[in-house]
């Protein structure tokens, strides 16, 4: 019994034994030869002999290729040892199919077989990442198909196993095992992922054979294969810094290289297709905090911050056809992109000749920790986007044709999504004549758009039967009327004007010819008329016909008074204390007019049925100090009124309307009094008389008002707008004739009328009102529940001027910082960022008296934010040391100039000490102060400048690697250039004239020659000036463009990534900012307007959502708050 025992331990043994030679994870791949296979497998223990023996199919191994071997020693502290050998079989036959098996005398594997294929053949591959050992959901179907024949290499970006060096790299070996089945007939071509990198990929390195770059580290390679030249690249360089900084240049350069050679003309005749491969994407569409959900990943834009080495350029520039990516656990097809911006083809083909690479994300072929979701809407760039577990399968047709399909392993093997990228001519993009797609609203909808001079009255009506509102807008001082054609998203287009009669006041639409197309009726107050525009139903308007009226008409109305079915009119006769009727006869002309006796100077007049009766009446607001009234004018039914009842109300008022606020089937009054800031509310008895007037607080001198149901509760809310409160006043109706306390919202300078409606097709009611002050008109859409959308505020400190950005707590979130103005107030606020768009109550710290502009930097080298703020009373410049928690040090102050205005931030001397540049205002010069790295600065230097220096920029003018400043000169029309000798000191001012008064500076090369060209906002001149730099030094002259009235800011940025830059201006006096896109020659577009809060002091950009686009933070000095705009563009 014990001899049984003994020989069956000792069979045992010798079995182990015998499985420790025997060849596993075997796989071939390309060695960038075409008539060349390398085969790799690996052994437990060390073969002495160990070999490939092939022959052609069916035959006897009568070929015999001898193998290399290397160890692969585990990097965990058990120091596991594999054995791992390669051989390369040469000189094979094109076009045919081997038998192989691979070992030693001590073990042979199984049989296996490949097939060699011309070049001239269509490639076919099958394209993964992310496949993992648990869940390897795609498996079984690429074990399949890969035996089948379906492919002539397996291209797997990255992410294998999970992870291969865990449990002693053992995951490593059943991965490898796992794809043996799909490896050992087909070439597996790899490139490595995040859960590679493990003892510095060395599980990757040493398990991989792929062509050699002549490193051996299989990291990145190259080869070509069949009509391909096909890149295979890390992306984890990017990422993984402990290896070292030296990876990311030598790659970035050996990519350069290769690209080179691609692209040479014999080349790429040759191999037209190049096609890269790389774990992590540049962009994505996940719901996630993945680096390529950021606008700049490092792969796309390069290492964080500095943005060198940089991919997407590179491959732009050498005319990359397709991007391969993994790393998401999920399917993402995206339409051709570069730097954000969509370049298809065309609208109908958009693969079809594409004006930027493709990129396509493939990482679901398995993968233990399931599916990555996306973001609920789906981003402009992303074509198609699944989260099924799959792969995808590429051919490459021919020279020109390319095709992708994605193939769903959770419905059963189904194609969910194909396409086909066609280049007829591949090259680089620069020679493509884009047609781009572009974002043209980065902080949304423009809530302001332009009219003529003046704008007074206001109507909407659907001018073009498109079932859309449309605007008519009357310019009292341009003597015209603005049209503009609405949008199905509550925008409008650009105005088209038509003349009226002298200072149009009052404008109303209706049907007055019957032929189905609205019409525009106009009260032109200094001609004495009124002007009839017939429409053509299409948006458009007929010249002019003019009416007589009585003197001075400033309102009209339009009714059917005669029950004819024909409208008729009835107008104010402001200079004669009249109205007019005039009778339609329903072809647009009519009877002449009627005149009826009112009050004194009346101003306004509406329409209703006061009594009950069917007939219409009419109610005129008189506006005379003397006769504080109303004038009530019953209708008789047959076009004729009864004499007028006047009420006697609390006050003069511009404009009267009517609603049934205490649902009681009769209806009622609102009034709004001018000079006692109110609103006046008569009720009606439904008789035609009235009762109980009943006053509500609104804003600074009422105008205009207007009545709906603004919270969809079916009771009537009032809209009122405050002409000199620059202000609109929402009261919620309670439905019994009384109203809740004013919300009042902040819009444009002057507004004097509004009106309603659901301009955005969503059954929410909103308002359009036309500011007079600015010369346009402000959309303010509802909310359903009685808002109305409006930019998020934020409480500051009393007269907030300055504001700035930086992650003061070191929390990865933008914060924010004012400087408070009020010389009673001398402190700054700090409010940290939540990171979602949302700030925290503030934190003040005193400084000195009128702290007026302030910069933020890290002035003692200790990666903690500081800042700097200029006192303006003080004369000092106060420096406050951060903690990096996000509180600071007590202020330690520095003598300057006399009312120092703007600060400035830069290394001036090139000492790598962060130094300080002040313009003070009421000295004519700016005070360089040079930083010692540890929080103090040396004496200021001073250097005359223009008269009044309110703002700076610093950069490189003249191409010297020396700063140099721009200062834009308040009380002089120039701009002064003071170039910079690299020492902290600067030569004499140079001078470059502009608009007038001078008050915001920036730079940025506008028009892409890679020179710094200038930019400066005119308050006086209400314009912005671009001087464009000639590289050395000096700038051309100045071109002007149009503002909004009295810039006092200007920031540039690339606001809707495009790659050109834009400009955003402060409009100061017409409490707006102005968007002006760039067109990357050097002009911009006109601008597109947005509201802000009161007493606009300054601006600054940032990403306060984590989403890596240019937000905006906008300090209110009068409202004492902070707008934030949130950029929408993708």
């Amino acid at each position: 019994m014990f001899y049984l025992i003994l020989i069956s331990v000792l069979f045992c043994v010798r079995c182990a034994m015998g499985d420790n030679y025997q060849p596993e994870q075997i796989h071939l791949s390309y060695t960038g030869i075409s008539n060349e296979m390398l085969v790799t497998w690996s052994t437990q223990l060390l073969t002495n002999e160990t070999y490939v023996e092939y022959s052609l199919w069916n035959g006897t191994f009568s070929l015999r290729e001898n193998a290399t071997m290397s160890k692969f020693i585990d990097g965990s502290s058990a120091h596991r040892v594999l054995y791992m050998y390669r051989a390369t079989l040469k000189n094979l036959t094109m076009d045919t199919v081997y038998m192989y098996h691979v070992g030693s005398p001590a073990g042979l594997s199984a049989k296996y077989s490949f097939r060699t294929i011309l070049d001239e053949n269509r490639k076919s591959f099958a394209v993964y990442g992310d496949l993992g050992v648990v869940n390897a959901q795609s498996l079984a179907r690429l074990q399949r198909e890969a035996q089948l024949d379906y492919y002539d290499a397996i291209l797997h970006v990255g992410d294998f196993a999970y992870d291969m060096d865990a449990d002693e790299s053992r995951v490593g070996d059943q991965f490898m095992n796992e794809i043996q089945e799909i490896a050992a007939y087909v070439p597996y071509m790899v490139a490595p992922g995040n859960h590679e990198r493990a003892y510095n990929f060395s599980n990757y390195k040493s398990r991989f054979s792929m062509p050699s770059n002549g490193d051996g580290e299989n990291l990145w390679y190259s080869y070509n294969f069949g009509l391909a030249h096909i890149i295979s690249f890390s992306t984890e360089v990017y990422f993984w810094w402990e290896f070292g900084f030296a990876q990311i240049a030598n790659q970035y350069r050996w990519l350069e290289q290769d690209l080179q050679w691609a692209t040479a003309p014999e080349n790429r005749t040759k191999y037209p297709w190049i096609i890269t491969m790389g774990h992590q994407p540049m962009y994505c569409s996940n719901a996630n905090q993945d680096d390529c959900t950021f606008y700049d990943s490092r792969p796309r834009s390069g290492l964080p911050y500095i943005h060198t080495f940089g991919l997407e350029k590179l491959f732009y520039d050498y005319g990359v056809d397709l991007e391969l990516w993994a790393h998401e656990h999920s399917y993402e097809r995206l339409w051709p992109i570069y730097n954000w911006t969509v370049y298809e083809g065309s609208w109908n083909e958009p693969y079809t000749n594409p004006g930027a690479p493709t990129h396509v994300i493939s990482g679901s072929a398995g993968c233990y920790s399931k599916h990555n979701p996306f973001l609920n809407q789906t981003q402009l760039y992303s074509a198609f986007r699944s989260d099924d577990y799959g792969y995808s399968r590429m051919k490459i047709i021919n020279s020109t044709h390319l095709y992708m399909e994605q193939v769903s392993d959770d419905q059963g093997g189904k194609v969910i999504d194909n396409f086909t990228l066609i280049r007829e001519k591949h090259e680089p993009y620069s020679n493509h004549k884009h047609k781009e797609v572009v974002c043209q609203t980065p902080y949304g909808l423009p809530n302001r758009y332009a009219t003529g001079d003046a704008p007074f009255s206001i109507q909407s009506g659907d001018f073009n039967n498109d079932k859309k509102l449309d605007i008519a807008v009357t310019n009292a001082k341009s003597n015209d009327i603005s049209v503009l054609l609405g949008n199905e998203d509550g925008s409008f287009r650009s105005q088209t004007t038509y003349s009226a009669g002298s200072y149009p006041q009052s404008v109303t639409v209706g049907d007055f010819n019957n032929d189905n197309k609205q019409d525009l009726a106009v009260a032109n107050t200094e001609s004495d008329n009124m002007s009839l525009l017939l429409g053509n139903g299409d948006g458009t308007f007929q010249n002019q016909l003019i009416y007589s009226t009585g003197a001075s008409p400033t309102s009209l109305a339009v009714g059917d008074f005669n029950h004819d079915n024909k409208l008729d009119l009835t107008i104010v006769n402001n200079g004669e204390d009249t109205i007019t009727v005039m009778l339609g006869h329903g072809d647009g002309t009519f009877q002449n007019q009627i005149k009826y006796a009112v009050g004194h100077s009346p101003y306004f007049v509406t329409v209703a049925d006061f009594n009950n009766d069917t007939n219409l009446d009419l109610v005129v607001a008189n506006n005379n100090e003397n006769d504080k009234s109303i004038s009530v004018l019953l209708g008789n039914g047959d076009g004729t009124f009864q004499n007028q009842t006047k009420y006697a109300v609390a006050d003069n008022s511009y404009s009267v309307t009517v609603g049934d606020f205490n649902n009681d089937t009769k209806e009622d009054l609102a009034l709004v009094n001018f000079i006692l800031n109110s609103v006046s509310i008569l009720f009606g008895n439904g008789d035609g008389t009235f009762h109980n007037e009943t006053e509500y607080l609104v804003g600074f001198h009422p105008f205009s008002a207007t009545v709906g149901d603004f919270n969809n509760d079916s009771k009537l809310d009032l809209a009122v707008v405050n002409a000199f409160g620059n202000s609109a006043s929402i009261l919620l109706g309670n439905g019994d004739g009384t109203f809740q306390n004013q919300t009042e919202y902040i819009i444009g300078p002057f507004p004097c009328s509004v009106i309603l409606g659901d301009f955005n097709g969503n059954n929410k009611l909103d308002l359009i009102v036309s500011n007079s002050g600015s010369n346009t008109i402000e959309v303010m859409l509802g909310n359903g529940d009685g808002t109305f959308q409006n930019r998020k505020k934020f409480i500051a400190g009393s007269q907030p001027s300055f504001v700035a950005t930086g992650d003061f707590n070191r929390d990865a979130k933008l914060d924010l910082v004012t400087s408070n103005n009020d010389d009673q107030d001398r402190t700054i606020s700090v409010l940290l960022g939540n990171g979602d768009g949302t700030f925290q109550n503030q934190t003040k710290y005193t400084v000195a008296d009128t702290p007026h502009s302030l910069a933020i930097g890290d002035f003692n080298n200790d990666n903690k934010l500081d800042l700097v703020v200029g006192n303006l009373d003080d004369n000092s410049a106060s420096v406050i040391l951060g903690n990096g928690n996000g509180t600071f040090h007590s202020p330690t102050k520095y003598r300057v100039g006399l009312s120092p205005f703007f600060v400035i931030i830069d290394d001036f001397n090139n000492d790598i000490n962060l130094d300080l540049a002040i313009g003070n205002l009421d000295s004519d010069s700016i005070s360089v102060l040079l930083g010692n790295g540890d929080g103090t600065f040396q004496n200021q230097t001073v250097n005359e400048v223009g008269h009044g220096p309110c703002s700076l920029i610093a950069d490189d003018f003249n191409n010297d690697n020396k700063l140099d400043i721009a200062v834009a000169n308040y009380f002089d029309n120039y701009v002064s250039v003071l170039l910079g000798n690299g020492d902290g000191t600067f030569q004499n001012q140079a001078k470059y004239e502009v608009d007038d008064g001078l008050s915001s500076v920036t730079a940025g090369d506008f028009n892409n020659d890679t020179l710094v060209d200038i930019a400066v906002a005119n308050y006086k001149g209400s314009s912005v000036s671009v001087l464009l730099g000639n590289g050395d030094g000096t700038f051309k002259n100045a071109i002007v463009y149009s503002s909004g009235i009295s810039p006092s800011w200007v920031l540039s940025a690339d606001l809707n990534h495009d790659g050109k830059l834009d400009m955003v201006l402060i409009n100061s006096y017409e409490n707006s900012i102005g968007v002006m896109l760039g067109n990357g020659d050097g002009t911009l577009q006109t601008q597109i307007l947005y509201t802000v809060g009161t007493g606009r002091a300054s601006m600054t950009l940032g990403s306060f959502k984590d989403n890596n686009k240019f937000d905006l933070a906008v300090s209110n000095a009068i409202d004492n708050t902070i707008t934030i705009f949130l950029n929408d563009c993708s």
